[in-house]
């Protein structure tokens, strides 16, 4: 008899007598004494190597006593301890995560359509930089055409007959560069008015807002329904930031448009993007928010956001962890008021946990296998019908998942051997793939290189990564709640694909667990932002 490898302990703010345990794959949650606490962690196996020291091992109890047989009874049928070996548990978990995964690719398709690759703006820590700044990349910068949006209706329609989810209206992001420029209003009226004769679609936008006032009558619940919209800090460094090519700022332009959009019938997300170099002006930023009176209104949902460094001009020195973030997001709401409208990382964990503790949602269905829809039902369509499968990682032929064809034919393109999963676990790409869709070689076209990172091409590698096809998550006991963390960010801080991206995710899930069940109990009112949140990491 030992403890299970996956068992959480979370400990509760002024509980010294309980303890909250969690089964990280029997989705069991129990609050029990201290001792019984102590018992299991006392009985765990020796836990796998702290992962790059993104988490601390943590102290084994010498001391702890037997609890009486009902109570070991108990802890067995839940899944806490166990006469399994270690190497049984993993697999078990391992054919959990690849069922998981399986009914993770059949959901509903979600599409980005990249309206453009041009922008009106020069962020520095945009990935995309190199395309605007580089004239060896204006060929780049070109929209998306009538034809290719007719072409995209004949793919949506061939991509959405290979997943058995694919019911209703389609889900639909338009992105960029910027996509709601005032010179593609056109082709974004076309597109709207094509995928309402085939039934409507659920659209978001995720915009600058600088040429939004341009789109008004366009926001409403059978057009664009929702928006994202990127805010840096109070003016002064917003305007470091987010600026025009003539160097001009940004802010004033933007916020001015938010008090429009607010006054239309959608979500409105309002993203701030932090790193230590602007996290201490979240305070000012958040009394703005405050007089502009953007903080009480019930579709405007205000977070905070980790901005993680995708070219040379962001120090990786400079970002936080996501914990690291909450943990301060935290600290300056004692102290400011207005933090209060300021939602941080945890949001998304918080709301899961709620459903779990209130009994709203069975926990086990809220696991994931894998971290984003880049590994299960993303398609990320370019103005050249080139499809990718991560919005962080497009324009480069080397790292697209397929093609649209003239006809509208998807091709979709096989990755190459040094790109599948690691053989020493189940490879899960004849479930990855879409049968239904034909396979073709890439046409030759030169586009922004991703240099010095690792060429993740083809659907197969991009949907195979999930917590089992990585060692390090098939052995966490978060696993299931975290994904395997965002393979860009993997990519870009370790170079490698198949690996973890933990950003401090065994602190946030602990410490946001503790915070959910005080809520819960002190009877707090929850009410969710119907407003859009993409890409939250």
């Amino acid at each position: 008899m030992r403890t299970s490898s996956y068992v959480i302990h979370v400990d509760l703010p002024e509980q010294d007598e309980q303890v909250l345990i969690i089964q990280g794959y029997t989705g069991a949650y129990d609050m029990v004494s201290r001792s019984v606490a102590q018992f299991l962690k006392a009985n765990e196996p020796d836990r796998h190597a702290a992962a790059h020291g993104e988490w601390p091992d943590e102290p084994r109890p010498t001391d702890a006593a037997t609890p009486s047989e009902e109570t070991l009874s108990v802890l067995r049928a839940r899944g806490y301890i166990t006469d399994t070996s270690i190497a049984d548990e993993r697999e078990r978990v391992r054919k959990l995560a690849a069922r998981t995964h399986d009914t993770e690719l059949q959901r509903k398709p979600n599409y980005v359509l990249m309206m453009s690759y041009d922008c009106n703006l020069r962020c520095g820590y945009c990935f995309q930089d190199h395309m605007r700044t580089d004239p060896a990349y204006r060929h780049l910068l070109r929209a998306m055409d009538r034809p290719m949006i007719d072409r995209l209706m004949t793919a949506m329609r061939q991509i959405d007959a290979t997943h058995r989810g694919a019911q209703g209206k389609r889900q639909l992001t338009l992105f960029g560069g910027e996509p709601l420029l005032a010179e593609n209003r056109p082709m974004v009226e076309y597109l709207l008015e094509r995928l309402e004769s085939e039934g409507g679609a659920d659209i978001h936008a995720v915009t600058n807002a600088t040429e939004l006032h341009h789109y008004l009558d366009l926001l409403r619940p059978d057009a664009i329904q929702t928006i994202q919209v990127t805010i840096d800090g109070p003016r002064d460094e917003h305007d470091l930031r987010r600026i025009r090519p003539d160097g001009g700022g940004s802010f004033d332009t933007i916020l001015d448009n938010l008090a429009l959009a607010a006054k239309r019938d959608i979500g409105i997300s309002v993203r701030i993007n932090v790193d230590r170099t602007n996290v201490e002006r979240l305070p000012e930023l958040a009394r703005v928010f405050a007089e502009r009176g953007l903080d009480r209104l019930p579709r405007v949902y205000i977070y905070a956001a980790v901005v993680h460094a995708t070219n040379e001009h962001i120090e990786k020195r400079d970002t936080f962890s996501q914990y690291a973030l909450s943990k301060r997001i935290a600290e300056m709401r004692l102290d400011h008021p207005a933090m209060a409208a300021v939602h941080g990382p945890t949001e998304e964990l918080k709301s899961q946990l709620r459903r779990i503790m209130r009994k709203e949602q069975l926990p086990w269905m809220e696991f994931r296998a894998s971290y984003c829809g880049a590994h299960t039902t993303m398609y990320v369509i370019d103005p050249f019908g080139d499809i990718y499968a991560c919005w962080e990682r497009t324009g480069d032929p080397s790292i697209k998942i397929g093609t649209v064809s003239d006809k509208g034919e998807v091709h979709l393109l096989r990755s190459a051997p040094e790109m599948a999963p690691p053989a020493t676990t189940e490879s899960t790409l004849s479930r990855a793939t879409a049968p239904g869709l034909p396979a073709s070689p890439p046409a030759p076209r030169k586009l922004l290189p991703v240099l010095g990172k690792p060429k993740i091409a083809g659907v197969d590698a991009w949907r195979a990564r999930t917590i089992a096809t990585n060692d390090t998550c098939l052995s966490c006991k978060y696993a299931f709640y975290c994904g395997g963390g965002c393979a860009a960010e993997a990519i870009d801080h370790k170079l490698a694909y198949y690996t973890n991206f933990c950003s401090g995710f065994q602190q946030k899930f602990r410490v946001t667990a503790a915070e959910t069940l005080a809520e819960l109990r002190a009877g707090v009112q929850f009410g969710p932002p119907d407003a859009v949140s993409t890409c939250g990491h």
